[in-house]
């Protein structure tokens, strides 16, 4: 059974001596920890520090794909009642600067332009399976989504060697 105390003193052990570079020890601790079953998002902390002292690559693994696993699916992050509203919102806005763009030409003053007539006539809020990521490689971020359904990777890559070089190559 969990004890929140306890187990903190626990965990903090194992992290000290993570930290200390003790990795045996800190295996022992996050093991110890690991089994008084912790609430999830501490449970993570443990399985992400195991991964890293993990000697064997499937262990490694192993201890990453527990944690994936085990992360909490992400829920809506605006309320269904408030998303359409929201929609509206941001087409009246489009819409606004559209015509505003068109006028800049001519002189018009006390412009009023009033979302009334505006009617959306479908709308959904979909929950798309995805993991959104970034990374750093020689100061230059890259961003990358992988498809939760189907596994496929998308984004930004670095260059390098001969396809780095055509790469450049062709954008001069």
């Amino acid at each position: 059974m969990f004890n929140d105390d306890a187990s903190h003193d626990i965990l903090v052990n194992g992290i000290a001596a993570f930290k200390a570079k003790e990795y045996d020890l800190a295996r022992h601790y996050l093991e110890w920890y690991l089994r008084l079953d912790p609430p999830l998002e501490k449970r993570m902390d443990a399985l992400t520090l195991m991964a890293e002292i993990a000697k064997d690559p499937a262990d490694r693994r192993a201890y990453l794909e527990e944690a994936l696993a085990n992360w909490p699916a992400e829920t809506y992050q605006q309320s269904v009642s408030d998303a359409p509203l929201d929609a509206r919102e941001y087409i009246f806005k489009r819409e606004q600067e559209k015509i505003k763009g068109k006028l800049v030409v001519q002189q018009v003053r006390d412009l009023t332009i009033s979302s009334l007539g505006i009617v959306i006539e479908a709308y959904k809020l979909v929950l798309v399976p995805a993991w959104l990521a970034h990374y750093t490689l020689q100061e230059k971020r890259y961003d990358v989504m992988v498809n939760g359904q189907t596994g496929h990777v998308t984004g930004a890559r670095p260059y390098g060697g001969i396809a780095g070089w055509l790469n450049r190559w062709k954008d001069h």
